[in-house]
């Protein structure tokens, strides 16, 4: 879930429904407003409504590896899965 006052995403486990922790944006990615699965399921892309960045999390780690810059806020991309 993406938390964009707080400039968060949170983790959860649905099969429990609960809250496992939340993770905060890098710098580089300031308030969140979607999120996309990678079709290799260990990789998250968060969206960005006010910067030129775009957040890929590590789902083992729970932590960012690249903030790629696309040159306009993500939040205005289609997501489409080719595989």
């Amino acid at each position: 879930m993406a938390n964009a006052k707080d400039n968060s995403i949170s983790i959860f486990d649905v099969a429990k429904r609960t809250k496992l922790q939340d993770v905060r944006l890098p710098l580089d990615v300031d308030f969140p407003s979607s999120l996309f699965l990678m079709p290799d399921g260990e990789h998250v892309l968060v969206s960005s409504a006010s910067t030129d960045a775009l957040g890929i999390l590590n789902v083992a780690k729970a932590q960012f590896e690249r903030q790629p810059v696309i040159g306009h806020t993500s939040d205005e991309m289609l997501w489409v899965s080719l595989d």
